[in-house]
Formats: structure tokens, C-alpha cells, sequence
């Protein structure tokens, strides 16, 4: 309870400083988050606090909001679990390795090649070639995400972890944006998904729309 109280102090306190895009990550980041630490248990991130600020820990989230690597690690070292955020350095490296390999070739490679070449571009200046060729690049690292999550339920193993927020956030947008290319077939990542939208965290932080990210002409 004490810590549910200072994570969601955390983004209450967050949003009245934070861009729309950056409240939209750190809200999907605490959500998750505290699903996953079991902290989660219905509470309204908007009415429960204390004040977070007075703590001093709030400045070391300022300071690396831009970040959400370091404000995930931030988060599970102070609040997770070990079966997210293991003890032991062989087991968190193993989770970090995921986590890391999602942010630079996962996110990276969805969020502006496609992501803001389809909803962010105006339709009318869209470049089919070049999002095709994104979507090529993209396929070959979840080749790799199916490989491993055929299996393991989870990206690191057996449990949600810090990597699955990482690589899981963006799966959304992956499959529910209206894109004119067929996907490749990846049933085991399609089933990972299946399992993350089962969560009420996930659905609740992470399935928000972004119909006013789009451009229209």
C-alpha cells in the first residue's frame, strides 16, 4: 500500500509538469508497473498520494523522465519484486538484456518508421515504400521476439518483467493501427500479446487511444 501510494503520487505529481506524449509513457509505465509488483489492487492512480515531492525522490524522476529506461530500473529498484526485478546480478542481467534489446530495436524501429509514418503523416504524403520497408526491417528483430517467446510465456522467462513493459507497450499500436501491409505470422508473439491484453493493467494504461495523434488532411 505505501508504495502504490508513492507510485501513483509519482504520476499525479508528474502530469502537472509533463508533455501530453510524456504523461501518456509515464502513465503507462506506473500502470504497468504497478500490476506487476502486485501493488495494483484498483486504486484511481488520480485520487491516492501522499506528497511524493517531499521525499526527494521525485527529483531523480524529474531528472530522468526523459529516459523510461531509467525510469523503469528507478521504479524496480525501489518497488519490485523480485520475480520482475530479480536480486540476483545473472538473473536481472538476463531481464535487462531483453529490456534493452526491445527499447533500441523493437520501439525503435516501430514508433517513427511506422507508427509516425502512418498516424503522425498526413495521409496524403504517407510513403507506402518506405513503411513497407520499415515494417521489413521491424519483422526481423520480432523474429527474433518469436523465437523466444515460443518458448517462454514471457520475453525474459517464465515471468513478467521489466522487459515485458519495455517490448509489450508497443505491441498495441503494432496490431491495431490500420496499416495496408500484411504483418508476418508470429503466433507466438500474437499469443504473448493475447496474454498482455488479458491483463486489466494493460487494457486499462496501455490500450489508450491515440486518435488525437492522427493527421488528417
Amino acid at each position: 500500500m505505501r508504495a502504490a501510494t508513492k507510485l501513483t503520487s509519482v504520476y499525479k505529481a508528474a502530469a502537472k509538469r509533463l508533455s501530453v506524449g510524456r504523461i501518456l509513457k509515464l502513465r503507462i509505465i506506473l500502470g504497468v508497473l504497478l500490476a506487476a509488483t502486485g501493488f495494483y489492487l484498483g486504486y484511481n492512480l488520480y485520487r491516492l498520494g501522499v506528497d511524493f515531492q517531499k521525499t526527494g525522490s521525485f527529483v531523480a524522476l524529474l531528472h530522468y523522465e526523459w529516459e523510461s529506461g531509467a525510469i523503469l530500473r528507478y521504479l524496480a529498484n525501489g518497488y519490485a519484486g523480485d520475480s520482475f526485478w530479480p536480486a540476483d546480478p545473472k538473473a536481472r542481467a538476463e531481464v535487462d538484456k531483453w529490456a534493452e534489446w526491445s527499447k533500441l530495436n523493437v520501439v525503435v524501429n516501430f514508433t517513427r518508421p511506422i507508427f509516425w509514418s502512418v498516424v503522425r503523416t498526413l495521409p496524403s504524403q504517407r510513403d507506402p515504400v518506405a513503411i513497407a520497408d520499415g515494417l521489413r526491417t521491424l519483422n526481423r528483430f520480432l523474429d527474433i521476439a518469436e523465437v523466444q517467446l515460443a518458448t517462454s510465456p514471457y520475453l525474459a522467462g517464465e515471468h513478467l518483467t521489466l522487459a515485458d513493459i519495455q517490448f509489450g507497450h508497443c505491441l498495441f499500436r503494432y496490431f491495431d493501427i490500420d496499416i495496408e501491409i500484411e504483418r508476418a505470422e508470429h503466433p507466438a508473439l500474437r499469443r504473448y500479446y493475447d496474454t498482455l491484453t488479458g491483463r486489466p493493467n494493460y487494457r486499462e494504461h496501455v490500450m489508450v487511444s491515440y486518435d488525437e495523434l492522427r493527421a488528417e488532411d
